[in-house]
């Protein structure tokens, strides 16, 4: 995946990019349970592929533009990293707003996944 792909779906928007061995992807949109159907069917086949790739060790979602997320967001996100850890990967979170980071600190999700303040502080840390 060398270009940047955008999908689509309702009131949920993900931008797609590869950079090495790190997906990114850029959600715009909440993470609630209005639009966790939507979350779903956009990202449910492009973490199937990622777990399948030889290539892809990382997926970074990029928070910048998800203002707000519930208790069925977090639920989503779980789900995703324990996938992702079960065939090898890992998932890791940037630009995450002060009102989602106290969100995720009562969980256990913020203990096991590393959330960085700047995509490129995430991408140093990343690519190899």
């Amino acid at each position: 995946m060398a270009e940047k792909k955008v999908f689509e779906r309702n009131a949920m928007r993900v931008e797609c990019e590869q950079k090495q061995n790190v997906i990114i992807l850029a959600i715009l949109g909440e993470l609630t349970l209005g639009n966790a159907k939507d979350f779903r069917e956009l990202l449910n086949p492009l973490f199937e592929e990622f777990k399948e790739s030889g290539v892809v060790r990382h997926v970074l979602l990029d928070f910048q533009d998800v203002p707000f997320i519930d208790s069925a967001g977090i639920g989503m996100l779980t789900g995703k990293y324990v996938g992702l850890k079960k065939s090898g990967k890992q998932l890791a979170l940037c630009k995450v707003n002060e009102k989602i980071r106290a969100s995720l600190a009562h969980t256990d999700l913020f203990k096991v996944v590393t959330v960085y303040n700047q995509r490129r502080d995430a991408l140093v840390e990343l690519l190899v």
